[in-house]
């Protein structure tokens, strides 16, 4: 008899966020898109228009309610446009005393025509997450600090990629393991 489906499902998810040797190219298959607060506050009144617009029978409201939907629509795709066929390419990590904050480096890649604007990358432990707007045919370096407490090697955890970008309606997010690690040396 094989394993539960819970059981297959979770093994599965594992699998795909293990480390990663060499690049990430962002797609359809690891973008995830879902509304944010301020998304979620437009479709409710998006409803409530629409509900008007039925009350009344205004055609107009009608009018309106399906542009400003299609102007969502429409950001959504601006969005995932926004993520979507980015390269993500880890750097160089230096090694650190133990107090001292490691730093990272990560490079994005656009190697698309479009520039790509307000990308933001957080990992666990830091203080804020980093921003980053990368030009057409270009690529942008960025880099995070993490704290050490203890000696011995420090890995990356999952870096979280995200946007909301154009219109602050979705949240459009990535998440990369990359396979770096920095040498935390003892406190002298």
């Amino acid at each position: 008899m094989g394993a539960l489906p819970f059981e297959r499902i979770t093994r599965w998810i594992e699998g795909r966020n293990r480390p990663r040797q060499g690049e990430l190219k962002l797609a359809q298959r690891n973008v995830y898109v879902l509304p944010s607060r301020a998304g979620m506050l437009y479709a409710l009144v998006l409803l409530a228009m629409l509900v008007a617009s039925i009350n009344y029978a205004l055609s107009l409201g009608f009018m309106l309610t399906f542009l400003l939907g299609a102007v969502a629509v429409v950001a959504m795709l601006h969005a995932f446009r926004n993520l979507s066929a980015l390269v993500l390419r880890p750097g160089r990590a230096e090694s650190v005393f133990a107090g001292q904050p490691a730093e990272f480096s990560l490079q994005l890649v656009n190697q698309g025509g479009t520039e790509r604007f307000a990308i933001r990358l957080f990992a666990a432990g830091m203080a804020t997450h980093e921003v980053a707007d990368v030009a057409p045919g270009s690529e942008q370096s960025v880099r995070i600090a993490l704290p050490t407490e203890r000696r011995g090697w420090l890995a990356v955890p999952r870096v979280t990629v995200w946007t909301t970008c154009p219109l602050g309606l979705w949240r459009v997010w990535a998440w990369w393991q990359p396979a770096m690690r920095a040498l935390v040396c003892p406190t002298p």
